[in-house]
């Protein structure tokens, strides 16, 4: 089954997760570096680099920090580009010229406002040549959660060589927000399909999850999908589609008992007409205000099902996103759901082949939001189809499926649990000491 994680011959490495699917351009590299102007602090051979283009997005920093990154050394990156020591995964850092056969230079980052810092040494082994240093960075997490879109952050960079400082920068990186997602880059010759930052979004551990399964349960009237009524106590069978369609459409009438609908608001922007961003509504905000577009629909039931054990994925076609989530214990079979349809009184025309059973005393209520649901998965299903072939192929990435557990075998994490568990560990920095 194709996905955006499996596209074989451009992965370049597993860990550094940013690179799949990127077709030789990878977010670390210089390619996507704004470069500052040549002999920054005195020094003719550092030049300040930051990714993408001058800009920070937190969601990068966030989704990934719970991967241990490489030990210091060296990476090839694109053909005449140099190499790369340090984070190959790294934002910020420098470009730096040897002087001299195997020099030793240290590289020194701060970001006061941010409370993050980022040390390297390393050894340049030809002169002439130019480097890129990005030290392993410690990020403050409550700080990136919480950042305001469109601050200018100060940071330093000092360059020792051979333990002497020979220059000092002071710049400034324009901020994103953590809700913005930069999910796609094009610069012109080449481009790289960031769409895996949407599982990061996914939030299992969200406590709104807890809240909604616990509404779903109290709905009367559901047969449980193994023959027996709502109120039965038995113990239930094993998983099958059908009762999976019966737990998912108890999440789909709590969802729509509380008023969540499609809002066609959606804000899209780009960084330098480059960088395409996204901002995903966070769960909170999205059930607190009664609106979910396409994206904050299938991320926050996708958040829910895999709470509940039941594996999703994010489907991708252009301009819209729907919901793939699995049907048996082994995702043998997948059923699609369109979540725009949510609260929406011309989705019960449409019936879908899969059946939820009601008790014969079900309310009109329950009865309308079932023909959603109904028409939900219909719609879901016809779109896959009409798609499919472009998912065979994977050669656009306005075409993916992204399996959320795959994105977190890789080392994708929630970007929101990720900063709630650092903050209540009492700790502001990452485990792996990004």
């Amino acid at each position: 089954m194709p996905e955006v994680w499996e596209c074989r011959s451009r992965v370049r490495r597993v860990r550094g997760a940013m690179r799949i699917c990127a077709s030789g351009l990878v977010l670390a590299g210089v390619l996507l570096f704004a470069r500052g102007s040549s002999g920054q602090g005195g020094d003719p051979g550092f030049d300040a680099v930051v990714s993408p283009y001058g800009e920070l997005f937190p969601a990068l920093i966030l989704a990934l920090d719970a991967i241990d990154p490489a030990p210091p050394g060296s990476a090839a990156l694109a053909s005449g580009q140099g190499a790369a020591f340090g984070d190959q995964d790294g934002l910020i850092g420098a470009s730096v010229a040897a002087t001299r056969d195997d020099e030793a230079v240290e590289l020194q980052v701060d970001i006061p406002a941010l409370d993050a810092q980022g040390r390297l040494a390393v050894r340049l082994p030809q002169a002439g040549e130019r480097y890129t240093l990005l030290p392993v960075m410690r990020w403050d997490h409550a700080r990136l959660l919480n950042a305001t879109a469109g601050d200018l952050v100060p940071y330093r960079l000092t360059l020792l060589r051979d333990g002497v400082r020979t220059a000092e920068v002071d710049g400034s990186v324009r901020l994103h927000a953590a809700a913005e997602a930069p999910y796609f880059v094009n610069d012109g010759a080449a481009s790289a399909d960031l769409g895996w930052i949407f599982a990061a979004y996914v939030d299992e551990r969200a406590p709104e999850v807890g809240q909604l399964w616990r509404e779903a349960g109290s709905i009367e009237g559901v047969e449980d999908g193994h023959g027996n009524p709502s109120n039965d106590e038995g113990t239930p069978g094993a998983r099958t589609p059908e009762s999976t369609h019966a737990q998912v459409f108890r999440l789909w009438h709590a969802l729509e008992s509380r008023g969540l609908a499609y809002s066609p608001l959606t804000t899209r922007s780009s960084v330098r007409g480059r960088v395409y961003v996204q901002r995903v509504r966070p769960l909170a905000e999205s059930l607190a205000g009664g609106a979910a577009n396409c994206v904050d629909g299938s991320v926050l039931i996708a958040s829910a099902l895999r709470a509940a054990g039941i594996d999703a994925a994010l489907v991708r076609v252009p301009g819209h996103m729907f919901l793939r989530y699995a049907l048996d214990e082994d995702g043998g079979r997948q059923a699609y759901l369109e979540t725009t349809l949510l609260n929406d009184a011309r989705a019960e025309r449409s019936r879908s082949e899969h059946r939820v059973s009601l008790d014969r005393d079900a309310s009109p209520a329950l009865r309308a939001s079932l023909r959603r649901f109904e028409s939900a998965l219909a719609s879901g299903a016809a779109q896959y189809r009409k798609a499919e072939r472009h998912f065979a192929r994977g050669d656009s990435p306005e075409y993916r499926v992204i399996d959320v557990s795959a994105a977190r075998r890789l080392g994708v994490q929630p970007i929101a649990t990720g900063s709630r568990a650092s903050a209540s560990e009492g700790a502001s920095t990452s485990a792996g000491g990004r």
